[in-house]
């Protein structure tokens, strides 16, 4: 009986669910939510919001950064523009909200933002893609993965359309970076031939573990942990 009548509600949540026929215009109104972060004291909640935006001249996906207060459950926008704001990460001292966004020649760069108010600052200018990245324990660093920019050699290529490429030649890595978040100094911690994936700081501070590989090539890649100072 128990089966029964799970499936007596599974068919009447179908059929109530399909009297509203879903067409691309439903489509473009929903809003999909993602991306959830908790303060570090649990008060708060940053999370993204990706809905369409139609204009005459523009038809495309946004996402912006969105906080709600856990207590209150009461939602404010904090990022706004034509051009998407990701992956929110919280300062150790929930003071920042750290992300990537491809506000500026559609690289996916890091920025800051303070939730004392005022603009976010950018932490980055590069001509790559920031990919994954953490805040070092203490906040004064953020680690990061990223590409090497193309070659003025490849940018001609590209312009020119030529796609022709070696494998395990011209394959471009990701590699671990560091930025000091006061000075926006950046240095790279690897090499440009290894290829890395998810990161994170040991507490002291003084390392960064990674998953990836220093052997990319077809023929040999593996992955292990690695940890870099």
């Amino acid at each position: 009986m128990k089966a029964l009548a799970t499936a007596s509600i599974l068919v009447a949540l179908f059929v109530s669910a399909s009297a509203q026929t879903w067409d691309p215009d439903m489509q473009m109104k929903v809003k999909a939510v993602g991306s959830p972060r908790v303060s570090p004291d649990g008060s708060r909640l940053v999370y993204t919001v990706n809905e369409a935006v139609t204009t005459p001249d523009k038809s495309e996906f946004v996402t912006q950064i969105w906080m709600a207060n856990v207590a209150t459950k009461q939602s404010a926008q904090l990022t706004f523009g034509e051009k998407s704001s990701t992956n929110p990460k919280w300062s150790p001292d929930g003071k920042w909200i750290a992300f990537t966004s491809n506000r500026k020649d559609n690289k996916n760069n890091l920025y800051r933002l303070s939730l004392d108010g005022g603009e976010a600052e950018p932490l980055t200018d590069l001509k790559s893609n920031v990919q994954n990245f953490a805040w070092s324990p203490d906040g004064r660093y953020i680690a990061y993965t990223m590409a090497d920019p193309k070659t003025e050699e490849e940018e001609k290529k590209e312009k020119d359309k030529d796609d022709a490429k070696v494998v395990d030649k011209d394959d471009k890595h990701a590699r671990l970076w560091i930025v000091d978040v006061a000075s926006g100094e950046t240095r790279a911690l690897t090499k440009p031939n290894w290829n890395l994936d998810e990161l994170a700081w040991l507490p002291a501070g003084d390392r960064v573990v990674v998953k990836g590989t220093d052997h990319p090539e077809s023929d040999e890649y593996t992955e292990r942990i690695l940890p870099f100072r």
